[in-house]
This record gives C-alpha cells, sequence and structure tokens, in this order.
C-alpha cells in the first residue's frame, strides 16, 4: 500500500505540472483508444494510469459494455487470466496486482458475486475444477460472513465495496452482491448454499423504508445512490416506477447534477483512517464516473430517453477533457487534493461507448 501511495503522488505531481494525456477525435474515438490501451496483453486493467491492475468489481462493471464494444474475445482472456490467479491463491480477492491477488481494502464476497456475473455474461466454460473452486468459495462465504438469522452478511465485518472508504454495516450494496451471488450459482448449476428469495426477502424488510433503500443496516436517512442503483442493477429488484420515483429522489438531492452521479449529499458515513485524511472526500459527496454510468445503465433500461440526457452531459465531458477521468468534486471540477490527482484514461470509458455505437 506504501508503494501504491507512493506512485499514486507521483503521478498526482505529475498531472499537476504538464496536466493529462490528451487525445485525439471525437468522444467515441477517445473512448475506443482508451479501452484499447486497458488491455495489456493478458487482462483488462482499470485504468493507463495508477490503478494499472486487475479489478473484478470494474472489470464487472464494464464486462457486458466491453463484450458490446467487439472485446468478447479479451473479455474471456481476461476471466481466465483471474480464475487462474485466484485458484492459484487459494481464494478470490478484490483485485489481482502484479505482487499477486490482495484484498483492497477488505475481503468482501463481491469479488465472487461479480467474477460469476462476467463469467455468465460472456459465455465462458467453467472447468470441473474451477466450478469446484467457486463452490468451495461460496460455502466459505456462507460459513464465515452469512448471518443465518436474518439472512444478511453479517454486521460486525467490514467489507470492500464500492465506496471502500466508508465502514458500514451489512450495507444494501454487499447484500445486493450477495443475492447476485445466489442467482449466479443457481444460473450456472452450481451447489448453492444460499436461497435467493429469502436474501430478496430480506433486503425488502431489513434495508427498504417504502421509498428508497438505506445505505446499511443503521437504517440513516440519508440517501444513498449506490445503496438505490445496485438492487436494480444485481436483480433484487425490477421496477420501472419504482426506479423513476427514486430517480426523482436522486434529481431533487441534486446527486446527478451536474454530471451524474454523487455517492450522497449528505457526509454521514464514518470512513476509514488513513484514507480519508490522504484524500479527503474522496468518497463523500464527489462526482463518480463509474456510479454514474451504473446508474445510466440501469436508467437505461426503464426510460431510455431519460438516459439520453445523462449520455449526452457525459459525452461532452469526454470532448472537454479528451479523456475519461475517474472523478469530480460536487461543483464539476476534476478532484484533486495536496496528495491525490484523479485518475485518467478509465476502463469504465467502455460503458459510455457501447452507447456512443448505438447512436451512430
Amino acid at each position: 500500500m506504501i508503494k501504491e501511495a507512493l506512485m499514486m503522488l507521483k503521478m498526482s505531481v505529475q498531472r499537476k505540472t504538464i496536466g493529462y494525456t490528451k487525445y485525439s477525435g471525437t468522444a467515441k474515438d477517445i473512448c475506443r483508444q482508451i479501452v484499447e490501451k486497458c488491455y495489456n496483453g493478458r487482462y483488462f486493467q482499470v485504468s493507463v494510469g495508477h490503478f494499472d491492475h486487475f479489478y473484478v468489481r470494474d472489470f464487472a462493471y464494464c464486462c457486458e459494455s466491453l463484450i458490446k464494444c467487439g472485446f468478447k474475445n479479451k473479455v474471456r482472456k481476461t476471466i481466465d487470466y483471474s480464475l487462474r490467479e485466484f485458484e492459484k491463491f487459494g481464494r478470490f480477492t478484490t483485485t489481482i496486482t502484479k505482487n499477486g491477488p490482495e484484498d483492497i481494502f477488505a475481503p468482501t464476497p463481491e469479488s465472487l458475486s461479480l467474477m460469476l456475473r462476467s463469467v455468465n455474461i460472456s459465455g465462458y466454460e467453467l472447468s470441473e475444477a474451477q466450478r469446484k473452486f467457486i463452490e468451495n468459495q461460496a460455502h466459505e462465504i456462507y460459513n464465515c460472513y452469512y448471518d443465518k438469522k436474518n439472512h444478511l452478511l453479517r454486521q460486525n465485518i467490514w467489507f470492500s465495496s464500492i465506496k471502500d472508504h466508508a465502514i458500514r454495516s451489512s450495507s444494501t450494496y454487499n447484500n445486493s452482491m450477495l443475492y447476485l451471488l445466489a442467482d449466479m450459482m443457481d444460473t450456472q448449476n452450481l451447489k448453492n448454499p444460499f436461497d435467493k428469495e429469502i436474501i430478496r426477502k430480506a433486503i425488502l424488510n431489513h434495508l427498504h423504508n417504502g421509498r428508497f433503500f438505506f445505505s446499511d443496516m443503521s437504517r440513516k436517512s440519508d440517501l444513498s445512490s449506490d445503496a438505490n442503483i445496485f438492487p436494480f442493477w444485481c436483480g433484487v429488484i425490477d421496477g420501472k416506477k419504482m426506479f423513476l420515483e427514486i430517480l426523482k429522489q436522486f434529481q431533487a438531492a441534486r446527486l446527478e447534477n451536474p454530471y451524474p452521479i454523487k455517492y450522497t449529499n449528505k457526509l454521514t458515513d464514518k470512513l476509514a483512517l488513513p484514507y480519508s485524511l490522504l484524500a479527503p472526500n474522496y468518497e463523500g459527496n464527489t462526482i463518480w464516473m463509474h456510479l454514474g454510468l451504473v446508474f445510466i445503465e440501469v436508467l437505461h433500461k426503464y426510460s431510455s430517453q431519460e438516459a439520453k440526457k445523462y449520455i449526452k452531459i457525459l459525452t461532452n465531458l469526454v470532448d472537454k477533457h479528451k479523456n475519461f477521468l475517474e472523478l469530480y468534486n460536487p461543483d464539476g471540477t476534476v478532484y484533486h487534493t495536496l496528495l491525490y490527482s484523479s485518475d485518467e484514461s478509465m476502463l469504465w470509458a467502455s460503458m459510455l461507448l457501447q452507447y456512443l455505437i448505438i447512436n451512430e
């Protein structure tokens, strides 16, 4: 982690002195160049910048888009590479660095959930050894992390998630990923210790108040965007009327303004040290591009016309910076602190590229 921090600091100084890489062409051209550069010959890394590793989460968010953009063969090679590394290591982790698999920042069941979703979307055929490994890992999650009384993840464990710096108590995001794991185990005809319908009912019973999903089991009243996007993305719930009502709440709270989308408009999460000191508000009310594009993906399913408005906003942002940057401040400026600068050339560009290809 110290080595990674030093590299990020070096990149931050470089960006403040000479700026970000500028790509030529239209937003579609720029996004395609970035995606092509993110494939390093063995796997898709998260960025051409300082996040130059394989992250299960980011790859899985992009997996379907990458396939739609014509990268199916490279997607399958990435899956093959990562599964071999995880099997050799003995468990699934959030990340594969140049030193091998490791969890950044904490273990999480979503690593297996999202790998299985990528396997399913790509049509990758699991070997018998891989199937057995995955089944053993699922049972490990069931035995170590699953609360068999309330049928959600245990509340006394910090799990890595899309909001890594936040210490949350059995979050809606992570429980949605638990549901996804149960669903994907069934889809792949694997021996499944979970009952997805019981998990679905538990999520709705414990984490939904009739209007929106709580961030976690502390059930604070603030509106969290990831908590209200991923139950739809993971298939916990499917309802146009319900999501469009949540969209109205996002708009009233200005979570999608000036760009989609901020985690929240209230800073109530307990944040892990020292990360919150090195990069203040990194995961507070900042605007995250990958979360914004997952939001657009869900919205596009229910209202393609409404989604087009946000697709246009992000297209203009790529045109403006001639790059696809990681995150922005609440006022729309690029995120910088004394020690950290927003990463660039993100694989997430594939999620925008799919819409730019469709609209040709």
